[in-house]
Order: structure tokens, then sequence, then C-alpha cells
């Protein structure tokens, strides 16, 4: 006799409340209490900002997190194997770095009531804190750098630091000089002490990531402040064209085009990492993460010489990595983009930035400036007005009320200390130029040194755009420009004195 199939039947749970139970039961509430919670802060937000924007949240915001996890968790893990190799000549790095954090901005009345205030006692602080150390290594020949810093690419730089120096005795404002002059000089004799403390290339590139890893740090502490302040961040008062505002630094305080400096050259970086043929799937993704950030800063930023100089340095990089088709597609797709209807005319828009056409021919309003500097200048032809005071002190405090720099290092330079400054930084950026070619073009069977050269040659060419417009070659703290400098001129002690000669007594 065949026996019958039994199926299995539901009963109710032992509670009486059916398959859900009790301990389900709590979840329908807390659904309906978030779903009420959501549609009140969209509401919110949608009667302050508009659904347009509030959409692009919706559907930006969770890739945006994950892209922040993988650059963040990424970067944890890379500063965590940087740690292992930091030694003093690193940490004196920090400080400088640090000595050049904005806190506050004054006025030429503000300067001339108090000229050391709270800020300026932490800047001094710091610098004051590397001279006594450099002071003290050099007494003890732990590196001898005295020596380094009179030869090669270096010599330059302190040749231009003592013109600076020297011109205290004519300057408008001699203790500004006096003291910009020297904190320029620490700057170049830690340089001269962190290549005498180097026996590899290894050595250097501990270095150069640890340049890069503290301005990706500050490129961090930008969207940190966009977070928490974001009305402060993001600033609305002028030339801000279609999206509204432009990113800004806000602890410390960094300006729209410092923010933009910050993800071209770090961008350049994971740029030239990215296209590396030698690296591992995972810090391909690292890299193009961060690349990403670095392109979404540049945009929210709007500065527009700082993209330029990306790409221009970007097309080096796939120039001398013999990558000319793909530079090539990309310039005509970029061409075609910029002249196709409606997105050409978005990014032409974006591109203004709210500028006139006049603007524009001004260069927002610097050819004004640079004119007066100019005839600041032709009063003092032959001396300039005091390196590191003219500008400030002579040019924008009659023309805005206020202490900053002319927006050209090459302005600044004239105006401070006429031809004798400029010669030398020229003689300095030039060579280095040449150097980083040459070693580029060289080292085609070395991939390590190669490499650190292509990324400096792709820095330099963004610094060398950026200075046309900005102050970044001499204007406290250079360190970007010091470590291209300093591998350009490492790889030419190494050539001429043999690897074993380049470090001193590092001790």
């Amino acid at each position: 006799m065949e026996r019958a199939t039994r199926f299995p039947v539901d009963t109710p749970s032992s509670s009486g409340t059916g398959t859900f139970g009790l301990r389900g039961a709590w979840i329908l509430p807390l659904f309906v209490l978030v779903g009420l919670m959501l549609s009140w802060i969209l509401a919110s937000l949608v009667n302050r900002h508009g659904a347009l924007l509030v959409l692009a949240l919706l559907l930006l915001g969770p890739p945006a997190v994950i892209l922040l996890a993988i650059v963040v968790r990424g970067g944890v893990a890379k500063l965590r194997a940087l740690k292992a190799h930091l030694a003093w000549p690193h940490l004196l790095w920090l400080l400088v770095l640090c000595s050049g954090f904005v806190f506050r901005l004054r006025d030429a009345t503000d300067v001339a009531r108090q000229a050391v205030d709270s800020a300026a006692t932490f800047r001094i602080a710091l610098v004051g804190i590397t001279a006594a150390v450099l002071i003290v290594r050099l007494g003890l020949r732990r590196p001898p750098w005295l020596a380094s810093l009179f030869r090669g690419l270096l010599a330059p730089l302190a040749v231009f630091g003592l013109i600076c120096l020297t011109s205290t005795l004519w300057s408008i404002y001699p203790a500004w000089t006096i003291y910009k002059s020297l904190e320029f000089l620490v700057e170049a004799a830690l340089l001269a002490a962190v290549l005498g403390t180097l026996r590899s290339v290894e050595d250097f590139k501990t270095f150069w990531d640890w340049t890069w890893t503290l301005y990706g740090l500050l490129l961090f502490s930008v969207w940190i402040g966009a977070v928490l302040w974001p009305k402060e961040a993001l600033e609305a008062s002028y030339q801000v064209g279609i999206l509204g505002y432009r990113l800004m630094g806000v602890v410390p305080g960094q300006g729209a085009n410092r923010v933009g400096d910050l993800g071209a050259l770090v961008g350049v970086i994971a740029f030239s990492r990215l296209v590396s043929a030698d690296r591992q799937k995972s810090d391909r993704v690292w890299y193009a993460a961060l690349l990403l950030v670095c392109l979404v800063t540049m945009v929210f930023s709007q500065t527009r010489s700082a993209i330029a100089g990306f790409l221009l340095g970007s097309l080096l990089i796939l120039l001398f990595t013999r990558r000319v088709a793909l530079g090539a597609i990309l310039s005509v797709v970029g061409g075609l983009l910029v002249t196709a209807g409606s997105v050409g005319g978005l990014i032409w828009a974006f591109l203004l930035r709210g500028d006139t056409q006049a603007d524009i021919s001004s260069f927002s309003g610097r050819l004004r400036m640079w004119s007066f500097a100019w005839q600041k200048l032709m009063e003092h032809p032959w001396t300039g007005l005091g390196a590191y005071a003219g500008g400030p002190f002579a040019v924008l405090s009659e023309l805005k009320g206020r202490v900053g720099p002319l927006h050209s290092d090459y302005v600044e330079i004239l105006v401070g200390t006429s031809f004798w400054g400029l010669i030398p930084i020229l003689i300095a950026l030039f060579g280095t130029w040449w150097l980083l070619i040459r070693y580029v073009r060289r080292f085609s069977s070395m991939p390590l040194q190669r490499q650190l050269a292509l990324e400096a040659l792709a820095v330099l060419a963004v610094l060398s755009l950026r200075s046309v417009f900005m102050t970044l070659l001499v204007l406290h703290p250079p360190l970007h420009f010091l470590a291209v400098l300093g591998y350009a001129e490492f790889l030419r002690r190494r050539q001429q004195d043999g690897p074993g000669a380049v470090a001193l007594q590092s001790g």
C-alpha cells in the first residue's frame, strides 16, 4: 500500500502573531519613522537649494562616499608603509610646511599696528626650530650641508637668498624683508641637508613620497573643511561662474587658487603612477580614485591655469612614456568637446568663470596690478623696493589696502630685487628643466630613476605655468619646487661624483 505524501503545513508561531512574529514588529514603524525623517530632510534641502542639486546629491553621494573610502583606506596603508623610513629631515620638512599655514588675513594697517601676532609667532617658532636643528647638525657635521648649499642647482637659490637679504638695506619694510629672506635661506639650507643624508634613489623616493603625502593631506583637509564648514569653504563673493562658488580651504586657510594648485600637483603624480606599467591592480585603483578626487578639486576650485598646468604635465607624461597616440586622441576629443554645441558652450562658460572679455584680456585684473608694480619698480630700477616687501607694501597696500602676493613670481621678484634676484631664479628653473628632460630620456633601463624624473618633470610643468600667474617658486614654503629641483640636483651629483658620493655624513 502506497504511503501518502505529507507536506509541511504553516502553523502560527507560539506567540500567536503568525510568521512575522513580535520580534519583527518593530521594523515597520522604524521604516515609517526613517521615511518621514528623510522626507523632511529632502523637502528642506529642495526648498533651500533646489530640486536639481538635491537630485545630484542623491545620485553622486554614494559614489563619492565609496571613492573617499578607497582614497582614505589606501592613503592610510601607504602612510603606514612610509612611516618606517622617516628620519629627522622629514620631520623638519613637515615643520616648514606647517609654518606656512594661514589662520588669518591682514591688511597693511594690521601689519603696521602689530607685525608679530600669535599666528606669526607660530610661524616664526617653527622656522626657528628648523634653523636651530640645522645649525646644530652643521656644527656636528652631520651633514656638513653648508658646502652643499653653494653647489649645483642649490647655488642659485643661495645667491637669491643672499640678494634678498642684502635688499634689507633699502627695503620699504626692512624687518619684513630680513625675516622673509632668512626664511627662504632656511628652506634652501634644509634642502642641502636633505641631499646630504640621501644615499640611494630609494632614499630619495621616500623623501619624494613624503612631500606629496603632506600635500595630499592638505588636499584632504580642504574637503574635510567643505563638509564641516560649507559656508566658509564655498566662496561666493566674485568670479564664481556657473557653479556659483569656488572651493577654498578653511583650516588651514587656503584660497581657491592654492586649492587648484593642490589638485593639479597631486593629480599629475597620480596620473603618472596610474600609467606606470609596473603598478599592481590595487595601486591602480587607488591612484585612479586619487586622480578623480584631484580632478573634482580642480573643477570646484575653478583655477584655470592650474587646470592648464595639469593638462601640460599630463601631456608630457604621455609623450615621454611613448603614449603619443593616446595623447593625440585625448587632445582631439577634448577639442571636439570644447567646440561642440551646447557642451562646448557649457565648458566655455565654466572656463570664463563669470569674467567679461575685458577681465580675460587683463588676466582677471592682474595686468593692472602688474602695470602699477612696474611703475613702482621704475622709481628704483637698480635695486627694487626690498625683497618680499615691495609687492605687499608698495603695490597692494596702495591698490587694495591688503598684504599679499602679486600673483606672479617674476613680478614679485622684480619689484623686490630688480633683475638681480630674477637672474638666479631663472637659472635654477631652466637648469632644472634641462636636467630632468635629459635624465628622463637617459634612464630607459632604470625604472625607478626614470619614474621619479618623469613625475618631477610633470610637477615642474605645473609650477612653471602657474608661476606666471601666482607666486609659487619663492613664496614660503615652496617645498614642491624645492623637491623637484632637489631631485634634479641629486641625479646630477650621482652622475658627477658616483653613487657612493651623493651622501656626505648623515649620522
